[in-house]
């Protein structure tokens, strides 16, 4: 297999200067993409997550279109809640379902870490196939979700604007909160082990859903199992730190760990380069300016990097291309970042 240690995003890692800005976008495997939807027409979701010549075959679409600086596995977040034993479905313009959430201590009881690497194998074969066939061409990204994003999804039963009944379940019981944190917080470091393991040469933890608990509730209840992970993750791979949605617990991240940050649109994009001149940032377009003219992604582009300055930065969304997106909007963002 060739090497890629002059490609830009493991340069950008390890903290050396580039004369090109590395660029990726979140969900750029995925349903934008009109040769997606050819596979998807073919194939229910997680029958693609699972197949690993369709999930590689996914993951490599938008590195031919785009020549991106990084590729990241076609999976879910909820992979590990499945492994767990949680049943999730996915319905079709609708997102995540399970069926039957997670809402006492029996419920809990019932899941199991046990065999979890096994149940991963599919993911294992996907991660090895995808990096065997891009053959040096650039790093594959490996992920998973928070625990407190899966917590949200595992208890709620589906994804809600206000995510009631989750918090709920964290503020009634939280000794028994914390027991499952604790047991998606191991889901997720084994997760992200089985991924390096197989091949993902970078991995990246999604909290979706930071924006649902307020900074005091998060450090005191989530924190800690972030900071489990990153101690496990750190040594063996570059490891990204995504928050959507909730800037305090991005900031309040970026002090307790010196893992690369990915940043949403949300955040005042000055204000954390000042604050952090040497760390290295991920992001952050507003994933919407895409949905508009060509000279006004440009324009927004540009602006973005000037505010996040041309070192210790990985060009990117501020969350994930939105479905309605054209293939010809990526390509103009792509071509602003390698203009700047």
């Amino acid at each position: 297999m060739k090497t890629f240690e002059r490609n830009g995003m493991m340069q950008v890692l390890r903290g050396e200067r580039v004369t090109k800005l590395p660029v990726w976008l979140m969900r750029q495997a995925g349903r934008y993409l009109p040769e997606y939807q050819a596979v998807r027409s073919e194939h229910d979701f997680f029958s693609m997550v699972r197949t690993p010549k369709v999930a590689t075959e996914i993951t490599l679409q938008p590195i031919r279109r785009f020549k991106l600086d990084a590729a990241i596995i076609f999976s879910d977040i909820l992979v590990v809640p499945q492994a767990l034993g949680i049943t999730v479905l996915m319905e079709e313009k609708k997102g995540p379902i399970i069926p039957i959430p997670i809402r006492s201590a029996a419920d809990v009881a019932a899941l199991s870490i046990d065999g979890f690497e096994s149940r991963m194998q599919y993911l294992s074969d996907s991660v090895g196939l995808t990096a065997r066939t891009l053959d040096g061409e650039c790093p594959l990204i490996g992920f998973a979700g928070s625990p407190w994003s899966l917590f949200a999804y595992a208890v709620e039963g589906s994804g809600k604007k206000s995510f009631a009944a989750a918090k709920a379940f964290l503020y009634n019981e939280p000794q028994l909160s914390q027991t499952f944190l604790a047991l998606l917080t191991e889901g997720a470091i084994r997760c992200l082990k089985v991924q390096i393991a197989a091949g993902a040469s970078v991995v990246q933890l999604f909290e979706s859903w930071g924006s649902l608990l307020s900074p005091t509730d998060y450090e005191r209840l989530v924190l800690p199992h972030i900071q489990k992970i990153v101690k496990e993750i750190e040594p063996l791979c570059p490891l990204i730190l995504f928050v959507r949605g909730n800037p305090a617990v991005t900031d309040m991240l970026a002090q307790v760990t010196n893992a690369p940050i990915g940043i949403d649109y949300t955040v005042d994009l000055p204000r954390m380069r000042a604050r952090f001149p040497t760390r290295i940032l991920q992001g952050a377009l507003d994933p919407t300016v895409l949905l508009g003219p060509a000279a006004e992604i440009k324009k927004q582009t540009h602006s973005m990097l000037e505010s996040l300055g041309k070192d210790n930065l990985i060009a990117n969304l501020g969350h994930g291309i939105l479905p309605e997106v054209k293939p010809e909007a990526v390509a103009t963002f792509v071509e602003a970042v390698r203009e700047f």
